[in-house]
């Protein structure tokens, strides 16, 4: 330690001359100066320069004490020992909480003494002048870094937090103790056992780190996210007795929506529990949620790519939020589905006029990869003053609601009534029953026949689905097919009616002679299509029964191609090249067929029943009729008509040149008897033209 500069403050000159001839024999001691009252020792002290002081007690006016209080005060830091007289275990224990490094009495020290206490006083000032200036550095930090922190002494169950740790939630130090159950009870209960698993792991020792993401609850009643990070202090048997750390509010990144901005489901479902708080504590307070739907977005993301599908939220974000007022909240949930929350809205009617205003924002046209996209919607609405004791309550109504709207027909809104939870209960348990229809064997194949128009031959069936439930008898696929849509199980169902039908046409190809001429038409799902390995589990159906593979065609939709046109085309392709006919059911029921027939490997099509029902004479009807077979025709397909009720209807598609009908003017839909005795009363009978 370089030599030290001492300052005396001492009123006494034998006092000071005392130390000036112990310093003589003190090594580490390379200067002394003076100052001989209250006055000149607070200006010296002021002034700097010196290493040390040593202060006596009693002064001209006032006492050393006093000085080194006012001193301290004034945030001077020099290390001070005091001088008295006369030894005193109440002034040493005084001089030391006035911030006195030691205490002295004079005439009982010698030199080695005094230069080993003022060596020590000045190191011990370096060491805490060094820890203050860390302490400082790091203070400054987390208030750079926005943190608060913490520290949790295991065996006692203190636990304190920062100031800034009390900010991030809003409280002050008298709104909650510094102990572990006032903090616990702050936390989300659904957080609770994930960080006590956390903390478990890093006490026990079986992570480096304690880190945690968890929600406490805001001084407003709001949920805060919070991330959690710590190390443990352990003892000599490796046992944790301590844990410090820091928490750093990460609310923004959990509860916004990074693509578009938005909050997130999180957000949006805390701002939807705040509005029932708000309406217990005023019972006049009403509100509405909306949830919506892109109509056929995964056509943007299959045709065009997902960052064009990307691109498209951003933008349909935009255009629902200039709807909006500022008191209303627009989140998105994940994918195309977007939720509302509009407070101070009251009626069905105020809910209405929001919804038209965003579809009517939406039916423009975006720009997108250069391109225009048309993207509607549908909404389903749900007002708080209809029902909704909760949060979770109103949402389930929403929803139910827009499912409602896109059954209804899509690029439409849906205001959520009490009989629809009803139904949906109802389907709920339809599904339920659903999904063990099969293997129960409670399914049934029914077989409408396909007649050739040209000379009435029997020429085929289409192969329809039916539930013979134990309990309501027989369920028509329009009650239970969307449910199997929806819930996924229509693959389930047209697997079953693959192996159903194959197998039942080899029954029949080998006891009637007849059937070998026979074409079985089945319903292909767009799910079915979409699954890996589809191709082959029709091949292999009809290869297991020796079927030839022309003996059953698949019927799919024009909406599923539209919906997956890439995708669609590839497996009809395959279907194709391994001699599976598909054909077009429904055609001309609105997608812009025309734009893309061309280019799609089919075998025929079916001209759907609203176009044949109406076809009673020269007309729209037929007109259209005419133009749909002349297209097939150009394209080398063969044309079907449904839903065919009378003669004068056949005798148009005959002048049509259309080759097959269908519909009750030859039978209804019959189970597997009624088509077997239909095929035995054609036996010995040449079948239609295919």
């Amino acid at each position: 330690m370089p030599g030290l500069r001492v300052l005396v403050v001492d009123d006494n000159p034998l006092s000071f001359h005392m130390v000036e001839e112990l310093a003589t024999q003190m090594p580490n001691v390379s200067g002394l100066s003076w100052a001989r009252t209250y006055d000149e020792g607070l200006a010296a002290l002021r002034a700097g320069g010196q290493d040390a002081c040593l202060m006596d007690h009693v002064l001209d006016r006032s006492t050393g004490l006093d000085l080194l209080r006012q001193a301290r005060a004034e945030g001077i830091r020099t290390p001070t020992v005091m001088l008295t007289c006369a030894r005193s275990g109440e002034l040493d224990m005084e001089a030391i909480r006035a911030g006195a490094a030691d205490f002295l009495v004079k005439g009982e020290f010698s030199a080695d003494v005094l230069d080993r206490v003022l060596r020590y006083a000045v190191e011990r000032q370096r060491s805490a002048d060094r820890l203050h200036e860390s302490e400082e550095r790091y203070a400054l930090a987390l208030l750079g870094a926005n943190d608060g922190i913490w520290d949790w002494k295991i065996t006692s169950r203190d636990l304190y937090f920062s100031s800034r740790s009390r900010e991030l939630l809003g409280l002050t130090e008298a709104e909650i103790p510094n102990d572990v159950e006032g903090w616990q009870k702050r936390v989300h209960p659904d957080d609770l056992p994930r960080l006590f698993s956390d903390l478990k792991a890093h006490v026990k020792g079986h992570t480096p780190l304690f880190e945690s993401e968890l929600r406490l609850r805001h001084r407003d009643g709001s949920w805060c996210w919070l991330l959690a990070r710590g190390a443990a202090v352990r003892d000599r048997d490796g046992r944790a007795t301590r844990m410090a750390g820091s928490v750093t509010d990460i609310t923004h990144g959990r509860a916004r929506d990074h693509l578009t901005g938005l909050p997130n489901r999180t957000l949006f479902h805390d701002r939807l529990g705040r509005a029932f708080a708000r309406k217990a504590r005023e019972p006049a307070f009403e509100f509405a949620v909306i949830f919506l739907d892109l109509d056929r977005f995964n056509v943007v993301n299959e045709g065009l790519g997902h960052h064009a599908g990307d691109a498209l939220l951003v933008q349909v974000a935009r255009r629902i939020e200039r709807c909006l007022r500022e008191t209303d909240t627009l989140a998105r949930l994940g994918g195309d589905e977007f939720a509302l929350l509009l407070e101070g809205v009251r009626t069905p009617e105020e809910a209405g006029q929001v919804s038209r205003r965003i579809l009517e924002a939406l039916e423009a046209p975006f720009e997108v990869v250069g391109r225009p996209v048309y993207a509607g919607a549908s909404l389903g609405i749900a007002l708080s003053a209809e029902g909704g004791s909760g949060p979770q309550e109103l949402l389930r109504d929403a929803d139910t609601a827009l499912s409602r709207a896109k059954s209804g027909g899509r690029g439409r809104h849906q205001v959520f009534t009490p009989p629809m939870h009803a139904q949906a209960l109802g389907a709920l348990q339809l599904e339920n029953e659903l999904r063990l229809a099969v293997e129960r064997q409670e399914l049934r194949c029914f077989y409408q026949p396909i007649f050739s128009v040209k000379d009435r031959g029997l020429v085929g069936f289409e192969a329809l689905v039916r539930w013979m439930h134990p309990e309501q008898g027989l369920i028509a696929p329009d009650r239970f097919i969307p449910l199997a849509e929806q819930s996924g199980l229509v693959q389930q169902v047209d697997d079953w009616m693959l192996q159903a039908v194959t197998a039942q046409l080899e029954g029949w190809r080998r006891t009637l002679p007849g059937a070998r001429a026979l074409t079985v038409n089945v319903n292909a799902s767009k799910r079915q299509l979409d699954s890996a390995g589809f191709v082959e589990r029709v091949l292999a159906a009809v290869d297991l029964r020796g079927l030839p593979r022309g003996a059953i065609a698949l019927e799919i939709t024009e909406g599923m191609v539209f919906e997956s046109p890439e995708r669609i085309t590839a497996v009809l392709a395959a279907l194709r090249e391994a001699g599976v006919p598909v054909v077009m059911d429904d055609f001309g029921t609105g997608y812009s067929s025309l734009s893309y027939l061309h280019r799609l490997p089919l075998a025929g099509l079916k001209v759907d029943r609203s176009f044949v029902s109406r076809m009673d004479g020269p007309g729209p009807a037929a007109e259209a009729v005419k133009a749909i077979v002349a297209l097939a025709h150009s394209l080398g397909l063969k044309v079907t008509a449904e839903g065919v009720e009378n003669e004068a209807q056949m005798d148009l598609l005959d002048a049509l040149h259309c080759e097959h009908a269908q519909g009750y003017l030859f039978s209804r839909p019959v189970d597997a008897q009624g088509a077997e005795e239909l095929l035995q009363s054609w036996a010995g009978r040449r079948l239609g033209t295919g």
